[in-house]
């Protein structure tokens, strides 16, 4: 399970068109805290649309009825997103920016923003504005590895 980021990369590396995506593909389950995978990177290393991806992903597992577990609500989710943010594994910042999204009229049920959608691009936005107005993340969106492709 913890092989398909590296994976996903691998599929994507022969084509040009993927060439943007490689490192949102590679890089969604990496954590803030350094604890994730598959490269282990921490906070300003993991590329912005990365973190995004990474809570959407999140947010849509949590409120997917699967086979071996029921579906949470919109609330419980968030709630999840918020405590897993408290403890490290995502940024607070940006989590709080998917749940203004998340929670605008319209938007239940709520799925993912679609890269370039105006919902992603609200939320990198302001994730990228920060609290005071100052950026707040690193705005790097290729890989570490990728330089020496």
């Amino acid at each position: 399970m913890q092989q398909h980021p590296v994976i996903g990369d691998n599929l994507c590396r022969e084509l040009k068109l993927l060439a943007d995506v490689r490192p949102i593909v590679r890089h969604h389950h990496e954590r803030p805290d350094g604890t994730g995978y598959p490269d282990k990177l921490s906070g300003d290393q993991i590329p912005l649309l990365a973190h995004i991806m990474s809570i959407v992903d999140v947010y849509d597992a949590m409120t997917t009825e699967r086979l071996y577990k029921a579906a949470k609500t919109p609330d419980q989710a968030i709630r999840e997103l918020r405590d897993d943010a408290a403890r490290g594994r995502h940024s607070a910042t940006l989590v709080e920016e998917f749940v203004k999204i998340a929670q605008r009229p319209g938007s239940e049920p709520f799925v993912g923003p679609s890269i370039g959608s105006p919902q992603a691009r609200d939320l990198e936005r302001g994730y990228q504005a920060g609290p005071l107005g100052n950026a707040t993340h690193s705005s790097r969106t290729t890989s570490p590895t990728s330089s020496a492709r």
